[in-house]
């Protein structure tokens, strides 16, 4: 995959910006993942934005040539000549690329993986030059392997070091080391300690710089890369997107009405997720810290199952009484006007009074106007 590869498939501009490049490749994955899109093909569009946006993340550097064929340095000529006259062709080793597996819950928390690659590595017999000094050394650059020269360009002149013609940057009469048989380097396993950090998806590359093939350039020491390709193993239930962990959790119609306390799987372990009452279809649940890096969130999203039978739920909705509310109120008292009856009149005849005085004995001081009777 070249640059323009690259850009094509997340369809971007040359020039684009990081965060430009970030941003389309979010989108797209999020169409693409495969535990979203079920598509047939959506897993190989998947795996081709993961590496195009790896490549545009981290492009692979080009390695560094110490000089051109003969042939070219010819065409060239003149100041070119001086640089590079004589450099022989650099034979430039491959960038290792291998992949490691590991488990859903490493891809969010993160991890260290142990790997073990077979590259070449700097020979040290021969310093990583392949080739060790026998005899004498070169007259020309005195066993240096360069020769310092000045020459004349454009109305001036510069100063030029360039490799030796007479012993081809040698410095001397020399044979191919008897150990990497003048390869410059050995094979051997290496062992690497990885760091993963969370929110991985699978098919995405690590990339380890200098850590591949050795080889020698114009007697400097270089390295190709390493790109290793994570694989995450899959989920039923949880899936990464950004900094979340989702996942679809089924609730019963009665639990998401009176509200319910449900036990969830998460990369943490098993923990106690509280609905309240009055839950709708679709509506989001969280638990804080349970998502990538222990940073993000763990989304749950509510999927309600209704009854099979609705009939009879809507039946039982259509028959279920109103509930009237009553407020009782006292009565006001009531007034009633009563006739008050006339206290009957006593009349007692004065004579009557005097003589039952007089009986009884009672003194009694009162002027009491007694009636004389009238004389005939």
């Amino acid at each position: 995959m070249n640059k323009a590869e690259a850009l094509k498939i997340l369809d971007l501009k040359d020039g684009a910006s990081d965060d430009e490049v970030k941003k389309k490749f979010r989108k797209l994955a999020f169409s693409k993942h495969p535990d979203r899109n079920k598509e047939e093909g959506a897993e190989d569009e998947y795996k081709k934005l993961s590496s195009a946006y790896e490549y545009l993340k981290n492009p692979p550097p080009e390695p560094k040539r110490a000089g051109f064929r003969r042939s070219t340095q010819r065409q060239q000529g003149g100041i070119w000549d001086a640089f590079f006259g004589g450099a022989k062709q650099i034979k430039v080793p491959p960038h290792i690329q291998t992949s490691c597996k590991i488990s859903f819950k490493d891809s969010v928390l993160g991890c260290n993986k142990k790997i073990r690659i077979k590259r070449i590595i700097k020979c040290d017999d021969c310093s990583g030059q392949g080739q060790v000094t026998v005899g004498d050394s070169c007259s020309g650059c005195r066993g240096l392997g360069t020769v310092t020269e000045t020459l004349q360009h454009r109305g001036g002149y510069v100063t030029v070091q360039r490799m030796c013609t007479d012993c081809d940057g040698r410095g001397g009469d020399k044979k191919d080391c008897s150990k990497c048989s003048g390869s410059a380097g050995i094979k051997t396993d290496s062992d690497f300690d990885v760091e993963i950090k969370g929110g991985i998806l699978s098919g995405q590359k690590i990339r380890l710089p200098g850590a591949g093939n050795y080889y020698s350039a114009m007697g400097m020491a270089q390295s190709t890369d390493i790109f290793l390709i994570v694989r995450v193993d899959r989920d039923p239930d949880m899936r990464i997107v950004g900094n979340q962990v989702i996942s679809t959790l089924e609730v019963t119609l009665y639990e998401a009405l009176k509200g319910t306390t449900k036990k969830v799987r998460t990369v943490m372990g098993e923990r106690s997720l509280e609905i309240r009452s009055g839950a709708r279809h679709q509506d989001k649940v969280s638990l804080t810290g349970h998502g990538v890096r222990g940073i993000g969130d763990h989304s749950f999203t509510l999927n309600v199952q209704y009854p099979e039978d609705t009939i009879k739920l809507i039946e039982a909705l259509e028959a279920k009484p109103e509930i009237e509310t009553k407020v009782e109120v006292e009565p006001e008292p009531k007034i009633v006007e009563i006739e008050a009856e006339e206290e009957p009149e006593i009349i007692i005849e004065t004579e009557t009074v005097v003589e039952a005085i007089v009986e009884e004995g009672i003194e009694i001081e009162a002027d009491i106007e007694i009636p004389k009777e009238k004389e005939d």
